[in-house]
């Protein structure tokens, strides 16, 4: 089997990445090894999570369910909730117990309830307010109204209005129909913090175009000034931006070469890609990476070329996808392979994900379905993962081992699509 686990190490490497096959592995052997690395993962989240993942908390509760200490492991997490320590293992520790609770466990309630009332992090005012919601309904509504909502100032005014929206979504009338039936003096609170939250303010985006003369203010501190100089850039006229590109070519200024670099990392660099291609080879490991960001937007034979050269060398470097990303041709796929076989770093495995998504979503070849299998059998992003796994399917060349250890994921969309694909 691929996702065969040899060791309490990719056991644990499995869990980390929230890979279906650590539960798959609990199914068929003796889980007395595992049980500790289970219990660390349901009292802290174990690495740190990618951009816009979204793990299901049901991925650890099925681990629990197959560790053969179910009790032990749930009655310590209960406990653990109210000394949770910072808002990500808080939050963490909440989600599980919140199952347990939807599962009718009494004192799993109470410890998400007295959480609610008195949070272990005071960053989130809403902490175990959803949940709250989730378990007990318009009761748990009710509650949150005569013991939560007093502790809501008005700039927080839109946390009512998302407990309302379950019942009430587009009918604003019946939410405070609603509340004006509770009657209390705080539901009558909550009824001017919900209509406050109705309100929508006008929109001024301010993106007045910015002239040439703003972006070169701007270059002698382009660390400070990143985020602006990315805004001029969100606005800049054609003109303006062949301008910069031609101040950059010029070095008349080279202490502002990194801002304007900055300029061409969404931009695509209207000149002939060699300046660039001659600079990147010379620069210092600050700059590199901005050289490299404005290559990778460009498709052009020259870029293409350099690609090429790194995937062959001896060593071949990562570098190499992101120069690939508008310059993969149909036949590529295994020395990108080759390449990603070699690393062992999970940001370049990442690297190689969000690249071969790019260019399968602007290139759009049909020979990279071996390169989607690495994705998911090696990249530590959930997110990068299910992507793979979606785009499979719709090839209709995932295989039955990837779509059988996908209903365990930790991401549900993958759950989903592997249960659809399986069962229909």
């Amino acid at each position: 089997m691929p996702w065969q686990i040899k060791s309490e190490s990719e056991f644990y490497d499995a869990v980390r990445k929230g890979l279906g096959r650590a539960v798959l592995h609990l199914q068929s052997r003796d889980p007395t090894p595992y049980v500790g690395i289970i219990e660390e993962a349901c009292l802290r989240s174990l690495g740190d999570h990618f951009l816009g993942e979204s793990r299901t908390p049901q991925y650890l509760i099925d681990l629990i369910n197959h560790s053969g200490c179910k009790g032990r492991i749930q009655e310590r997490l209960i406990q653990a909730l109210p000394e949770s320590n910072g808002s990500r293992e808080a939050w963490h520790r909440l989600e599980i117990v919140a199952c347990f609770a939807k599962e009718g466990d009494l004192a799993a309630k109470e410890s998400v309830y007295q959480s609610c009332l008195n949070p272990p992090t005071d960053e989130y005012p809403a902490f175990g307010t959803e949940e709250i919601i989730e378990i007990d309904g318009k009761d748990g509504l009710g509650w949150l109204i005569e013991n939560v909502s007093p502790r809501v100032d008005k700039g927080d005014a839109y946390m009512v209005k998302d407990w309302l929206d379950p019942f009430f979504e587009d009918e604003p009338v019946q939410a405070v129909l609603f509340l004006q039936g509770i009657g209390s003096d705080n539901a009558k609170r909550c009824i001017e913090l919900y209509e406050s939250s109705l309100v929508t303010k006008p929109y001024n985006p301010d993106r007045k175009p910015r002239t040439f003369a703003d972006l070169i203010r701007l270059l002698d501190n382009p660390k400070e000034n990143r985020s602006k100089i990315l805004a001029w850039a969100r606005v800049a006229t054609k003109a303006d931006v062949r301008k910069a590109a031609n101040l950059l070519e010029s070095d008349l200024h080279p202490q502002w070469r990194t801002g304007l670099l900055q300029v061409f990392r969404r931009l695509l660099y209207p000149l002939d890609p060699e300046w660039l291609i001659y600079h990147w080879g010379k620069a210092d490991e600050e700059t590199e990476v901005l050289f490299l960001t404005a290559l990778s937007n460009i498709e052009h034979p020259k870029v293409r070329s350099v690609a090429l050269d790194l995937l062959t060398s001896p060593v071949p470097r990562v570098d190499a996808f992101g120069l690939m990303r508008n310059n993969y041709q149909t036949g590529d796929v295994q020395l990108l392979l080759r390449l990603a076989n070699q690393l062992d770093d999970e940001d370049d495995a990442h690297e190689v994900a969000l690249c071969t998504h790019h260019i399968l979503d602007k290139r759009k070849p049909e020979d990279l379905g071996p390169l989607l299998e690495w994705i998911y059998h090696h990249n530590p992003c959930s997110l990068c993962r299910e992507g793979a796994v979606r785009r499979l399917i719709a090839e209709n060349s995932a295989s039955r081992e990837v779509l059988e250890e996908c209903l365990f994921d930790c991401v549900e969309d993958s759950r989903e699509m592997a249960r659809t694909a399986l069962f229909g």
